[in-house]
């Protein structure tokens, strides 16, 4: 209703203000030939007035221009006249100095709310702009304002030149805005390259202390609203996040600095030390980079943009899959990276696409009667790099609730598939597909414990309430399943492929709750032992709700004799997950 009615304030009083101007300045001899045709023009140019006046804007200006954008944001015709109309330059430094205003100005939460929403308007409409040629014949001036953009990065923006010999490098202004909304994809190719080649230059040992050379050696201040984050990388990866055609490409290509070729994921992944900080960041409530790396990953993996939580599942291309199989390798090869420098911070997005490739990670555990099928194309995860990838991330809460939910929904669909197949044996049929979730289950479970017992670093309460308050992946992993062999289907009426939602995250929450008294809380092997038992429960459950969704008839003798067998797959299954988790961890 709220952006309804900016849609309209903003219409209006475009046409007021169409009607009453007059192309033609004061000169009343003169006939009106060049009168606004729509009012696109007319509010792209007022605002492009607005960014270019001289002086600081008033309050009713800049609620003016961030009403008008607002309400534009996302109309192509708008987005491009309004870039072409206010340059590259003109932009940064405007919008600089509005999110950086002189020392000593008080910012209240209100103020700061309105400042963060100008910049999500201006970011999303220049990234409109960006794209506004995709559909056509390349635009000159929209080909010439990303360029204006990327030159741009080596100009120094100073909202307040009295104030500190140094302001913000176009890179950090333009990150910033990047950071919001759809920008073009070949567009973040270039502006990426630009940014390593940068980073190369002005730092030594490949990537080691960026904060130096980004903070000009400590020079640099964040301002008193921390708009513009001090490493435009974290700006530039939510870019990627948001555009997983562009993030797919980037993550697996390379920048030619000089003589050397840089591999895009190795820099980042391993490389880079992403400085820590709210300053690096531009949110003090989370000091990690690597959060905003995980983004990109995210989206390059997944085909869907990070924060979309409504998303339906995009099939996996071959890029795509690649890439998830390279971030197992490298993380799986060295798995303490994710407790070095912060890189823990990546975990639930590398639980997210843990979770939209279940189908593989349960293939490689074991798939030889092919009932198991990817969405998409097959990652061809290796086993020895998988199983320590899984046991590293599984120790983050939400990593965990996410890769239990799709390995639940993956698992049950493929009991159904089983159950229709009308096998000669259906007992070794169902064990077989029982127990590769099972595995993955013992290794989430043995991740848990590390985590709670060992690392120190969450607590039951922590892993419960993430499974409990967490459910997406439910009716994502069921839709994943049933899309691997068909088409992909989306949950209608809470319902997917004759399975209930609520009833597969019931089994989720039941399986995933621990004990969290005094006397539990630091005893590993009870944690094992509550694991096995919800493990072979919540198997028997996942079989009786197959049969049910497939329409199958049996006697409660024969059910139950597919239940136990079931059951024990279940727990040889987890049995080797915890000792695979083990040996990974030491313990």
């Amino acid at each position: 209703m709220k952006r309804i009615l900016e849609l309209a304030t903003a219409a209006d009083a475009a046409a007021s203000g169409a009607l009453e101007r007059d192309a033609n300045g004061e000169d009343s001899t003169s006939f009106n030939t060049s009168v606004y045709t729509s009012l696109d023009a007319f509010e792209a140019d007022e605002a492009a007035h607005l960014m270019k006046k001289k002086g600081r804007l008033t309050p009713v200006e800049f609620d003016q221009l961030n009403a008008v954008l607002s309400a534009n944001r996302d109309d192509p015709e708008f987005a491009r006249r309004f870039a072409v109309r206010t340059g590259a330059d003109t932009t940064l430094e405007r919008y600089n100095e509005l999110v950086n205003p002189p020392a000593g100005t008080h910012l209240s939460k209100k103020d700061i709310a309105e400042l963060k929403s100008f910049q999500k308007n201006l970011g999303t409409t220049l990234g409109t702009a960006t794209r506004s040629d995709d559909h056509g014949k390349a635009d000159p001036a929209i080909t010439k304002f990303q360029e204006d953009l990327r030159a741009a990065g080596q100009h120094e923006f100073k909202a307040n030149p009295t104030e500190s010999a140094h302001g913000f490098s176009g890179y950090q202004v333009g990150a910033s805005l990047m950071s919001q909304g759809k920008w073009d994809t070949n567009f973040l190719q270039d502006y990426g390259d630009d940014l390593i080649s940068a980073e190369r230059h002005g730092t030594s040992g490949g990537g080691q202390r960026p904060e130096a050379f980004w903070s000009a050696g400590n020079t640099r201040s964040p301002g008193l609203a921390n708009m513009v984050p001090l490493d435009p990388m974290n700006g530039f990866a939510d870019a990627l996040g948001h555009n997983p055609e562009a993030s797919t490409e980037f993550l697996t290509g390379s920048t030619t600095v000089g003589n050397e070729k840089v591999d895009h994921l190795d820099y980042l992944l391993k490389e880079r030390q992403w400085p820590e900080g709210g300053a690096y960041t531009g949110d003090a409530k989370n000091p990690s980079g690597y959060d905003h790396l995980g983004h990109a990953l995210e989206s390059g993996t997944t085909g869907r943009s990070y924060d979309d939580v409504d998303a339906e599942p995009v099939k996996h291309s071959a890029e795509r899959a690649a890439l998830m199989h390279d971030v197992v390798d490298t993380v799986g090869v060295q798995p303490e990276i994710l407790t070095e420098g912060g890189r823990d911070a990546m975990r639930d997005s590398l639980g997210n696409m843990t979770a939209d490739y279940m189908a593989d990670f349960q293939a490689a555990v074991g798939n030889e009667q092919g009932t198991i099928v990817p969405f998409g194309e097959d990652a061809r995860l290796d086993t020895a790099p998988f199983q320590p990838f899984l046991s590293a991330v599984g120790q983050d809460p939400d990593a965990y609730a996410a890769i239990t939910q799709a390995e639940q929904a993956n698992t049950a669909v493929l009991m159904r598939r089983v159950i229709d197949s009308h096998p000669a044996d259906l007992n070794t049929a169902m064990e077989n597909v029982t127990h590769p979730g099972a595995v993955v289950a013992g290794i989430m479970g043995g991740a848990r414990a590390h985590a709670i017992h060992e690392a120190h670093s969450a607590s039951d309460a922590d892993y419960n309430s993430a499974v409990a308050t967490t459910d997406k992946w439910v009716g994502r992993g069921l839709s994943m399943a049933v899309g691997g062999a068909t088409a992909a289907v989306s949950p209608v009426a809470g319902v997917v492929a004759g399975f209930a939602v609520e009833d597969i995250q019931e089994l989720v929450v039941d399986r995933a709750q621990r004990d969290t008294t005094a006397e539990a809380r630091n005893e590993a092997d009870t944690s094992y032992a509550q694991g096995i038992k919800a493990i072979r429960t919540s198997s028997a459950d996942s079989l009786r709700l197959a049969l049910q969704a497939s329409g199958t008839n049996m006697s409660q003798r024969e059910i139950d004799v597919q239940a136990d067998a079931v059951a024990r797959a279940a727990s040889v299954g987890y049995t080797s997950g915890v000792a695979w988790n083990s040996a990974v961890n030491g313990s």
